[in-house]
């Protein structure tokens, strides 16, 4: 008696795995995806809508590489200026202004800032180059010169806002520091100088800017 229900019980679970096996064999129905007809109307929108998008973030929220002179993402730009505040910030650690990136930051916010929309990515690239290249010759300039401010401003002449400064220091190192400069990025010219001979010590006071003379927007 226990040998039948034995052999019954096998049986069953014979069945029970071709049963298993058998419908796993079975084919799964493929969905078909939907064909929809786009209209040319809607092909010229898209395109349209595209190209929109396509000239805000090339030339208005992009900023442009230093070195190369290419468009590239917002994250470049904002890395940039982080770059720019950090230089700012290690220089306004030994005393002085510099309203560089506030001023750049409110440049690129304005309608003139946005004037790469033209396609001049070039001017702009040499222009953010010019401004690294001279919070960097501040920051290792000669221990006799004191930058005491600088800051942008709205440049008639140019479409970029000049550089301007105030610095002290010695007559020979103050001329140094501005040949070097002028020497790395003969696209900034010195436009306005302005030299005075401290009452109190032989050191002289030194005001002037620098216009970006490179291609305009």
């Amino acid at each position: 008696m226990m040998r039948i229900f034995w052999i019954l019980l096998l049986v069953l679970l014979l069945l029970g795995q071709l049963i298993t096996f058998v419908s796993s064999k079975t084919p799964v129905p493929v969905i078909q995806p939907l064909a929809v007809e786009a209209s040319e109307g809607l092909y010229e929108l898209v395109s349209e809508t595209r190209e929109v998008w396509k000239d805000a973030v090339y030339y208005t929220l992009n900023p442009v590489e230093i070195s190369t002179g290419k468009p590239e993402s917002l994250l470049d730009r904002e890395q940039f200026m982080l770059e720019l505040r950090d230089l700012e910030q290690t220089l306004g650690n030994s005393g002085g202004e510099y309203l560089i990136t506030k001023e750049l930051s409110r440049w690129f916010n304005a309608s003139s800032g946005q004037g790469a929309s033209k396609g001049n990515h070039s001017g702009i690239s040499s222009y953010l180059a010019g401004l690294k290249g001279w919070m960097e010759t501040c920051s290792s300039s000669a221990p006799h010169i004191s930058l005491e401010r600088s800051f942008l401003n709205p440049e008639i002449s140019s479409d970029y806002p000049c550089l301007s400064f105030e610095m002290s220091g010695s007559a020979f190192d103050l001329g140094s520091f501005l040949i070097d400069y002028e020497d790395r990025f003969p696209e900034w010219q010195l436009k306005e100088l302005d030299l005075m001979k401290s009452a109190e010590d032989d050191s002289w006071w030194l005001r002037g800017s620098f216009v970006f003379e490179g291609e305009q927007l």
